[in-house]
């Protein structure tokens, strides 16, 4: 999986690899941040419910305050 090679590269690499809740908790003194956008491929062809599963996370941003975590 993909966790798993993520995990593998980290122990190689010598670093630490963290899965965490918080979006809070991943910015913090992180090295490296990726925010990236994501969609639900299951709902691609269903943009009415993708968008109200959406909504639940509308606090998951990139923003400067979170960059100062980091």
């Amino acid at each position: 999986s993909t966790l798993q090679a993520a995990r593998e590269n980290a122990r190689k690499a010598g670093v630490n690899f963290e899965v965490v809740d918080s979006m809070d908790a991943a910015f913090e003194d992180a090295d490296i941040v990726y925010p990236k956008s994501w969609g639900i491929e299951s709902l691609f062809h269903k943009p009415e419910e993708a968008l109200e599963i959406s909504k639940q996370y509308k606090s998951w941003i990139c923003d400067e305050r979170r960059m100062k975590l980091a």
